[in-house]
């Protein structure tokens, strides 16, 4: 496969795929691929003005135009948050995302500010916030189940063009999803909590959680996530958990693999098996 570096080579099948799927499923318009390549779990090409990439192992895509943007060449949406939503709907379904998972619809906007330091008084002058960049966003349910990590995030040009993607739906384990509506019959027969100094359970829901979409591992958990509310001053943020069905806490999903023998150098590892003759 060509690397990330070597230029765009057309006779590769997998780049090819993927300049195609962009062009003719995303109205993605190349001006000129200039690299091309996979490093890892990644797939991906870069023109002058766009990069678009891919992951391997799940469904997940990222499309970022340079030329996106308030005050940039092409601008951004200004139709309504519906059309916004609609355009963010038709994405998902060319992609393959099944309707039935599409949840927590909305738009997210960005604001801009310019501060101005004045040499002489030695104070900075905020003008007025302006409007910034506008998205689409979209989180998922699976089986009438929140999967936390998963969702999109889509930004469109004046010209109604993909400016700004990322997508990030992995395949999830019907085991996973088993016991993730395992979990669900713990929490409405009344299950507890541990206890967290200083505050007190606020909500508590079965899902499932899993990494994040930049990185080389697909940790999946089913999980009770509960978030707690203060009961004394000073402590902040809410503390949120993830438990498993024991109430023991769940690792943080992986983005990369963790080098053992810089966590426990101490660690014996078991000998090759060895080979036949």
């Amino acid at each position: 496969m060509t690397s990330p570096g070597s230029g765009y080579d057309d006779s590769d099948d997998d780049v090819a795929a993927l300049r195609q799927l962009g062009e003719s499923v995303l109205g993605l318009r190349f001006d000129g691929v200039e690299q091309a390549g996979g490093l890892q779990n990644m797939l991906g090409l870069r023109s002058r003005n766009i990069l678009f990439s891919r992951r391997l192992d799940s469904l997940t895509y990222f499309v970022q135009d340079d030329r996106f943007g308030v005050g940039r060449e092409l601008g951004v949406f200004e139709g309504s948050d519906e059309e916004l939503l609609r355009s963010c709907r038709a994405v998902l379904s060319a992609l393959g995302v099944p309707e039935s998972e599409i949840a927590h619809e909305g738009i997210v906007c960005e604001q801009t500010q310019v501060a101005r330091f004045d040499a002489e008084s030695g104070r900075a002058e905020l003008e007025e916030p302006e409007p910034g960049n506008r998205y689409a966003r979209v989180g998922r349910y699976v089986e009438d189940r929140p999967v936390w990590q998963s969702g999109c995030l889509l930004g469109l040009t004046a010209d109604r063009q993909i400016g700004y993607l990322q997508l990030h739906w992995p395949e999830l384990p019907g085991l996973a999803v088993e016991e993730m509506q395992a979990l669900a019959r713990r929490v409405d027969l009344g299950w507890r909590p541990p206890d967290v100094e200083g505050a007190e359970p606020e909500s508590m829901e079965a899902g499932i959680t899993h990494s994040a979409a930049v990185g080389f591992l697909l940790d999946i958990y089913p999980a009770i996530r509960v978030v707690y509310a203060p009961t004394t001053e000073g402590m902040g943020r809410k503390p949120v958990r993830y438990l498993n069905r024991y109430s023991e806490d769940l690792p943080a999903p992986r983005t990369h693999a963790w080098d053992l023998d810089q966590i426990a150098p101490s660690v014996t590892r078991p000998d090759p098996a060895p080979q036949a003759p």
